[in-house]
């Protein structure tokens, strides 16, 4: 997983438990596929007036959510970079915790192209079909070249080659996708680069190409 954070003159908190007017950044997990003793699989999290926004959903960011003194409630859009399964493994049960605590408001779930078939299926795996969740999921798929703005918070997306050599199975495995996104997070004046995974050498050219995404 890569970071990298560019702040401008207000107050940007990256502390676990404490809350800024401005905006939060916090850590569920920054592991890399094997999570280790210290540190789970990959999901990170900005809380800003009010509303919760979580950025992919590696194990087990449900109880680290609960953990961490945050309310999964107050969840407004869920973004996944990519499906490898340290990224997207808590989806099931972050869904299923919705459900049992009777969330009412819709759940936007944002990600690269093929993803919504991915996320219907792995959830009809795990018996949460939408006629029995008192919610809606609305899965949106995106490329480079859309915004997400909320009002609180905006997220410019781009395309990674972190699955492009899965292209070789295609033919044997249809159903696989090999689109991957990052994402330019915007708080008021802080900026975070969150590229899912990708080498560094790719991370720091992005990082001179789309900065600053947006006013």
């Amino acid at each position: 997983m890569s970071c990298v954070f560019s702040r401008g003159g207000s107050s940007l908190s990256v502390k676990s438990n404490v809350k800024a007017t401005s905006g939060e950044l916090f850590i569920l997990g920054s592991a890399s596929g094997v999570p280790t003793k210290n540190r789970f699989c990959t999901s990170i999290g900005v809380q800003v007036g009010g509303e919760l926004y979580l950025f992919d959903c590696g194990a087990p960011c449900s109880t680290l959510l609960y953990r961490m003194g945050y309310n999964p409630l107050d969840l407004k859009a869920l973004f996944l970079s990519h499906f490898h399964a340290d990224h997207i493994a808590d989806l099931p049960l972050l869904i299923q915790t919705l459900q049992l605590k009777r969330r009412r408001e819709y759940l936007e779930v944002i990600g690269p192209r093929g993803v919504e078939r991915k996320i219907l299926k792995i959830l009809e795996f795990c018996y949460l079909i939408p006629e029995e969740l008192p919610f809606e999921i609305r899965v949106r798929e995106v490329d480079g070249s859309q915004v997400y703005d909320s009002g609180n918070l905006k997220v410019l997306f781009f395309e990674t080659s972190h699955l492009k050599h899965y292209q070789q199975y295609l033919e044997k495995y249809p159903d696989i996708s090999v689109n991957a996104i990052g994402f330019i997070i915007q708080v008021k004046t802080h900026r975070i680069l969150y590229t899912g995974d990708t080498a560094r050498s790719w991370l720091r050219h992005t990082y001179s190409r789309v900065r600053p995404p947006f006013t």
